[in-house]
C-alpha cells in the first residue's frame, strides 16, 4: 500500500541551497496536506483491496502476487499525480511569497543529475527531469517571473 506520510524529511531541507528552493520544498509538503493526500491514499487503498476481494475472491499466492503488481502500478500512478499537484501548490506559494518563482526547479534539477535512470513507471514520484519540465511549463503558462534567489538564512544550517 502506498500512503503519503505527512512529514518533511530533514535531509531534503538540508539540501536546499536558497531560501526560495526551501520555500518550494515546504510549499510542496503543504500542498500534500492541503490536498489531503494522506487521507485519499488510505481510502483508495482500502477501496482497491475490497474491490479485488469482491471480484476475485481468494485467488491463492500466485494470483495474489499478480493482483499486488496491478495494485502497485495503480498506486504509483495515483501517487505521481499527487506529487504533481503538490508541486503546483509549492509553485503557487513561491509566487505568492516572493512575487517570482526563482528556485522552483533547483532541487529536482539536482536530483535528475544524481539519478542514473530518470524513469517513473513504477515509482511513487515522477522522474525529476519530468518534474522540472512540468514546473517550467506551469511557469510559462502562468507567466510567472523568475528573479533573484535569496540565500538561506544564517540560522539554517
Amino acid at each position: 500500500m502506498v500512503a503519503y506520510e505527512p512529514q518533511i524529511k530533514i535531509g531534503l531541507v538540508k539540501q536546499a541551497q536558497s531560501e526560495n528552493e526551501l520555500m518550494m520544498v515546504l510549499g510542496h509538503e503543504l500542498g500534500h496536506f492541503a490536498n489531503r493526500d494522506h487521507l485519499r491514499s488510505l481510502g483508495r487503498a482500502v477501496i482497491v483491496q475490497i474491490a479485488i476481494a469482491y471480484f476475485v475472491g481468494d485467488i491463492g499466492t500466485i494470483g495474489s502476487i499478480a493482483v499486488s503488481g496491478v495494485e502497485s502500478l495503480s498506486n504509483a500512478q495515483f501517487s505521481q499525480s499527487q506529487e504533481s499537484q503538490a508541486d503546483e501548490v509549492g509553485l503557487t506559494l513561491l509566487q505568492q511569497t516572493y512575487g517570482h518563482v526563482a528556485g522552483a526547479t533547483d532541487f529536482f534539477a539536482r536530483m535528475s543529475k544524481k539519478q542514473a535512470l530518470d524513469i517513473d513507471f513504477l515509482a511513487t514520484h515522477p522522474a525529476p527531469a519530468r518534474r522540472v519540465k512540468e514546473i517550467q511549463q506551469l511557469i510559462k503558462q502562468r507567466n510567472y517571473k523568475v528573479d533573484q534567489k535569496l540565500p538561506l538564512p544564517a540560522t539554517l544550517p
